[in-house]
């Protein structure tokens, strides 16, 4: 069995920052596709757009201008780029669909369900718990995997607050601080 297909909708902050750093690493995830509204930029590095050889001068250069991060079609050449979301669905290699959306977290997951694909969204999961129970019935009537993403834990307010917490109860322990 090879690697799990990944399709990833939205390519901000939140994909570059928060799924692609523990995609990119597994060796049981591939970096298939991304559903990004935007054109590629001119000369994005497509293998498609470019003759072979001409991708490694272009990155250089794309470094260079500062262009890295600002397409998918420039840090990912070698996967598909797909601007509506009918397309991107369609694609029946895209086994998991991670939403990282700025919006429409509920539509693209039912949209995904619906075309056999599991799912991971990035919160806010959806607006009501109405929607919610609806998408976790559909997961279940198609058996297919549907979770939410939470990256709060690594925040430095949550961590600074664990620190504390731990250097109090060290503190008690060791009779330096008592409680009233």
């Amino acid at each position: 069995m090879g690697a799990i297909k990944v399709g990833i909708i939205g390519y901000g902050g939140s994909a570059k920052s928060f799924h692609l750093p523990f995609i990119l690493p597994n060796p049981d995830l591939e970096v298939y596709a991304f559903l990004q509204r935007a054109p590629p930029p001119p000369s994005s590095g497509n293998p498609s757009e470019n003759p072979p050889g001409e991708r490694e001068v272009k990155e250089g250069k794309e470094k260079e201008e500062g262009r890295v991060g600002m397409h998918c079609t420039i840090d990912f050449p070698l996967a598909k780029h797909y601007r509506t979301a009918p397309e991107f669905f369609a694609d029946n290699e895209i086994e998991l669909v991670v939403i990282c959306s700025s919006q429409m977290h509920g539509e693209y997951a039912e949209q995904a369900l619906k075309s056999g694909k599991h799912v991971v969204v990035e919160k806010p999961f959806v607006n009501s718990s109405r929607e919610a129970g609806a998408l976790v019935e559909l997961a279940k009537e198609v058996g297919r995997v549907l979770t939410v993403f939470h990256s709060e834990f690594f925040f430095s307010f949550f961590l600074s607050h664990i620190f504390v917490c731990s250097l109090l109860v060290l503190f008690v322990l060791l009779g330096l601080l008592s409680l009233f």
